[in-house]
């Protein structure tokens, strides 16, 4: 058994710099490199994540073993930032030395379980040595998303003030995010003299549930696919040379929210 705390009581913000006064000349001319566009009494980083993690290996005898391992993460963020609109507060958007801002938070909270458990084993058909593994993963996933957007006052670009009064933020989304994924899958790697076939097949089963309680949406995805290599491959006396490989793959991803980080 493994386990790990980790405490990120603050960390470094998101920023940026309009075009005008960057990469083209403002009426007061260029930034400082250093440039700050935030707000030091609001911004904000925080980060608790903990983990615990199994390992189980079991050796039946020379040629079967069984091994196990799985991890449960629990990750929370709480995350503000002031940022810059890209432009000034003016009728052309350009000119002028206050730059307009808005403000950003959110609280996210994730668990994380998946484990994985495979066993291993040879065996001999005539002069044909098998390798063999056969498995089982599982991943389950819940995930909470608050976020919240609002104005923040004007930054004067030449007199900056970073201690100004933000006004409260007003909540946009709120998801809560389930998923699951299982997958079987198995493999074989025939040794013959010189010559190495390898062969695996490999089926998952994924289905996941977002719900957002501000906008009222409710989706769903549902799919499940099988996916196999095989190549082969002779080996010389310089190196493993391969002979052919061919592969079908499968791909799905839901994007539930992106975890702020430094």
């Amino acid at each position: 058994m493994l386990g790990n705390y980790q405490y990120d009581p603050e960390n470094g913000s998101y920023g940026g710099v309009p075009l005008v006064g960057s990469l083209k000349p403002a009426s007061y001319g260029y930034l400082p490199r250093n440039f700050y566009d935030g707000d030091v009494s609001f911004e904000k980083f925080n980060r608790r994540q903990g983990a615990i993690t199994y390992i189980f290996n079991h050796r039946f005898n020379k040629d079967w073993s069984f091994s196990s391992r799985g991890r449960y993460d629990d990750i929370k963020t709480v995350y503000r930032s002031v940022y810059n609109n890209g432009y000034y507060d003016s009728d052309d958007g350009s000119s002028g030395t206050m730059l307009s801002r808005s403000a950003y938070g959110t609280r996210e909270h994730t668990y994380n379980l998946a484990f994985d458990s495979q066993i291993k084993g040879q065996v001999r058909t005539g002069p044909v040595r098998h390798t063999l593994m056969f498995g089982f993963d599982y991943m389950q996933q819940r995930a909470n998303d608050d976020e919240a957007y609002g104005d923040a006052p004007d930054l004067d670009v030449l007199h900056p003030d970073y201690y100004m009064d933000i006004p409260a933020l007003t909540p946009a989304l709120s998801y809560v995010t389930r998923s699951h994924q299982i997958g079987v899958y198995g493999q074989d790697e025939i040794r013959w003299k010189r010559f190495i076939l390898n062969g695996s097949i490999r089926n998952d089963w994924y289905r996941s549930h977002q719900i957002e309680s501000i906008e009222q949406s409710d989706t769903r995805q549902s799919a499940s696919q099988i996916t196999w290599r095989a190549s082969g491959y002779i080996i010389s006396i310089l190196a493993w040379l391969p002979i052919s490989a061919t592969q079908r793959l499968f791909s799905l991803s839901l994007v539930v929210f992106q975890m702020m980080a430094a």
